[in-house]
């Protein structure tokens, strides 16, 4: 019996490492956790309080705060005195971690990709209008990405992976109309009409001669119990 309850505990652990479900947030960003069971055939009756127990493992693990290190390192060096100061990343950059540590997280200095421009600001507005949370580490970049693929094919007249490759650079970058959050409809017309666009996006879009785009990050530092920007890189 045991073995068979270690068998069964072992299957339930591996399917809850597939899939898009539950979410455990790691002091600030989010670690997807699927939950695959057998929501229909012979066992569904039984489903849905596995999954709903599932997701309480999960949830207790995301309210804790000490998910993946982060709040609990942090919280150990205070209290133990072991630092003062400190330095985190995108993924630890969130209320979630002020919240956690309070006043001794004053001059903390972060790095977070992307920069605070009016490209930035417009497409954090949009995507809220459209219930997206767009402010956080990579989001402008996903959306850009994404319209890009998506202007390209309307260039190329194909959903062909070459015709798409050859006119990145051309979507990407000008001569053409500038195209900001929210305007794919219009620059999709515009290709239509056999115009030219510039693609600038949420991160003001700029390829180079191998088609990368040079990065860019915000320096911050909490001051007053919240993440402020110093500097722009």
């Amino acid at each position: 019996m045991r073995k068979t309850r270690w068998v069964a505990l072992a299957a339930a652990a591996a399917a809850l490492c597939l899939g898009l479900a539950p979410d455990a947030k790691a002091d600030g960003h989010e670690v997807k956790v699927g939950v695959i069971l057998g929501f229909t055939g012979p066992i569904e009756s039984l489903t849905p309080p596995m999954a709903d127990s599932a997701e309480l493992a999960l949830k207790e693990a995301s309210d804790s705060g000490a998910f993946l290190g982060g709040k609990g390192i942090i919280q150990t060096a205070v209290d133990t005195g072991a630092f003062g100061n400190f330095a985190v990343a995108d993924g630890m950059i969130g209320d979630t971690l002020i919240e956690a540590i309070g006043d001794a997280l004053n001059g903390t200095i972060a790095t977070l990709p992307g920069s605070a421009t009016e490209n930035a600001a417009m497409f954090i507005e949009h995507a809220a209008a459209n219930g997206v949370d767009g402010d956080g580490p990579f989001r402008g970049k996903s959306y850009d990405a994404a319209a890009l693929i998506v202007l390209a094919m309307q260039a190329a007249g194909s959903a062909d992976r070459s015709a798409i490759q050859a006119q990145v650079m051309a979507v990407a970058n000008g001569p053409g109309e500038k195209i900001l959050p929210g305007e794919l409809a219009k620059a999709l017309q515009i290709l239509a009409d056999g115009g030219e666009v510039d693609y600038e996006g949420a991160t003001g879009v700029e390829l180079n001669e191998v088609g990368e785009v040079p990065g860019t990050y915000q320096e911050m530092e909490v001051e007053g119990g919240a993440f402020v920007t110093k500097a722009l890189h």
